[in-house]
């Protein structure tokens, strides 16, 4: 490589490349190798054996149930491991090979040595990234074979666990070839080492940070506005392939491969075109292409002063604390990351007009969510137009059934909120959420950050088949405002239709319930009623409902009886199997406190029955 050859075909160029560094990095894919089979295949050959042989000596198992046990110590040990342990030195390792492989690009008497070789660059670059893929996909293949052959030796199925041993082996395989096209990209776009890591580092965390702060930021400034963070993981980490190389060991599915293939080979081909365009000049100098930088430089300010301002206006409670709090953040923000690219402040007046495009988008962006986006915060069904309104509040229960319902495997199924179709239903939710509506106008307009991530939500199911949810949070700081709030959701709570939605006694069968348990200071007493108690039992709490249910000054006077239903429950009411809809199974469902106080027909049941000595 240190004199000149001639190679007549890009073919034989990029072979030639290829060979030469892969042979300099060889002993970095024996390195990898070693890491890899220490922390994956090794560790399950001396945790397995032992595993088995502990089930081998159970008398009580069945050997399907062992092979059960000891693929799930094999799986739970792989889905803890290889995001944590493997995914990780995955990711180092790409960018320890980018600094390897494409360095040359950052400095002078190098970069002059291999442009003066008679290759093309793109062969050049292609054989770099090819050698520097081959170092980190050959150990992967090696020890899940060895992994493979672990799972076949003990009659594990490959495919056990959330994700399957070859699933997660092709992902790692994705992710790393998408982490080091991405180093490379960047690497390409710098002018030093130092460039190349800091835009590396800015993309995968400016990107989730800003994607995040401009959620929460609409989430406490929208009022009937709630955007789930948690469920808008895979857009959060869109363009930070170091973020997504965990997602899918977690449940983030969906496009997440489609759109990594795509992008994968978009930073290929744009990394062959700007190195084909980049001066040999760039080495050393601030930066070889300076979109990056100005992109990252955005990134940051951005959310750096969203952050500082959602604190100033948490402090404050005011729009003025808030609005400061932007513009200190983001300008200290902005100054800190030119001065870190540009090594000083020569460049900082240069930047002025970068840090004018950040006030003049959030200046946009902030008009549009402080006035409540297009009307969105003022948009009320009329109750004409509505078909059903599901009301799902903290204010209905603070005591009483359980309203979360799971399948036979103890898997969530959804949340027990009452359903109101009845005309004075319809027309009283659509009155309170007009009525919420001008207690937020009221607070102050145009919106500040100030509301709470409420749970209270109104879902409409309009006639023409649209589907419309509210999410009404409460101002935090107001202790009147927030007590106006709970006077408009009481209007709700009243209504019979609301309450007998809102508890699972409303749909269950006496024979659902196991037995009841009576607590008296620390000790506690359990019956199981008789078929015809259970039935008076359920009739009498549903009487009591809600009166004995929500909080007031009387609680310390009530008893308590607390009612634990059957470990698997087949639904037979119409009221329960419409809510379940398509689900057909069994269901599960925790135990209920309920209260009662002396005289009520519950407290009449239990001294007749005697339960109370």
């Amino acid at each position: 490589m240190t004199s000149k050859i001639s190679f007549p075909e890009r073919w034989q160029e990029f072979c030639r490349i290829y060979r030469w560094s892969l042979k300099k990095n060889i002993g970095m894919m024996a390195l990898l190798t070693v890491l890899l089979f220490i922390g994956l295949p090794m560790v399950l050959l001396v945790q397995l054996p032992n595993s088995y042989q502990s089930l081998k000596t159970a008398s009580n198992m069945s050997d399907a149930e062992r092979l059960q046990e000891l693929a799930r110590t094999y799986e739970g040990y792989l889905h803890t491991v290889v995001p944590v342990f493997a995914a990780s030195l995955l990711l180092l390792f790409a960018i320890v090979l980018c600094i390897r492989l494409f360095s040359y690009m950052q400095n002078k008497r190098s970069v002059d040595l291999f442009h003066a070789l008679p290759v093309g660059r793109v062969p050049m670059l292609l054989g770099h990234w090819c050698a520097g893929l081959t170092v980190l996909i050959v150990p992967v293949l090696f020890n899940f074979g060895i992994l493979a052959l672990i799972a076949a030796a003990y009659g594990i199925p490959a495919s056990t666990g959330s994700i399957g041993l070859a699933a997660a082996m092709f992902w790692l395989l994705l992710m790393s070839a998408t982490a080091l096209t991405f180093c490379m990209f960047m690497a390409v776009c710098s002018g030093n080492t130092i460039d190349t890591m800091l835009s590396i580092l800015g993309v995968n965390a400016g990107f989730p940070l800003l994607l995040i702060s401009c959620m929460y930021l609409i989430n406490q400034t929208v009022p009937g506005m709630n955007i789930p963070i948690k469920n808008h993981i895979s857009l959060i980490a869109l363009l930070a392939p170091f973020v997504s190389a965990y997602l899918p060991f977690f449940g983030v599915n969906g496009w997440f491969l489609p759109w990594w293939l795509f992008l994968t080979a978009a930073m290929l081909a744009g990394s062959c075109l700007l190195y084909r365009r980049r001066k040999s000049e760039g080495a050393e100098d601030q930066f070889a292409f300076p979109i990056p930088k100005v992109v990252i430089r955005f990134l940051l300010t951005a959310s750096g002063g969203i952050w500082f301002g959602l604190l100033l206006c948490a402090i404050s409670n005011s729009f003025v604390g808030f609005l400061l709090g932007v513009l200190v953040g983001s300008a200290v923000v902005h100054v800190v990351v030119e001065a870190i690219y540009s090594r000083g402040f020569r460049h900082l007046k240069k930047s002025i007009a970068g840090y004018a495009v950040f006030v003049g988008v959030f200046a946009v962006f902030y008009a549009v969510i402080g006035t409540g986006c297009f009307g969105y915060d003022t948009w009320v069904p009329n109750a004409s137009e509505v078909e059903s309104a599901t009301v799902d509040t903290g204010y209905s229960n603070y005591y009483g059934g359980s309203k979360e319902i799971y399948d036979a495997n103890q898997q969530f199924l959804m949340n027990l909120s009452p359903v109101l179709t009845s005309a004075d239903g319809l027309k009283t939710v659509t009155e309170v959420h007009r009525n919420i509506i001008s207690l937020y106008r009221s607070d102050g307009f145009p919106y500040y950050p100030h509301l709470s991530p409420g749970n209270d939500k109104l879902t409409y199911k309009l006639k023409n088949g649209k589907t419309v949810q509210r999410t009404l949070q409460y101002p935090l700081g107001y202790k009147q405002t927030y007590a106006k709030f709970g006077n408009e959701f009481k209007k709700i709570i009243s209504l019979s239709e609301y309450q007998q939605g809102n508890d699972i006694i409303f749909f269950i069968e006496p024979n659902d319930i196991q037995s009841i348990a009576f607590y008296n200071g620390n000790d506690s007493k359990t019956i199981v009623p008789n078929d015809s108690a259970k039935k008076e039992l359920l009739d009498g709490l549903k009487q009591n409902y809600p009166k004995n249910i929500l909080e007031d000054a009387k609680d310390a006077q009530k008893k308590k009886i607390s009612v634990d239903f059957k470990k698997e429950i087949e639904p037979k009411s119409a009221k329960l199997k419409q809510r379940l809809g398509s689900y057909n199974g069994k269901v599960c469902l925790y135990s209920g406190e309920y209260r009662y106080e002396s005289g009520d027909v519950v407290d009449q049941l239990v001294r007749k029955m005697g339960w109370d000595k």
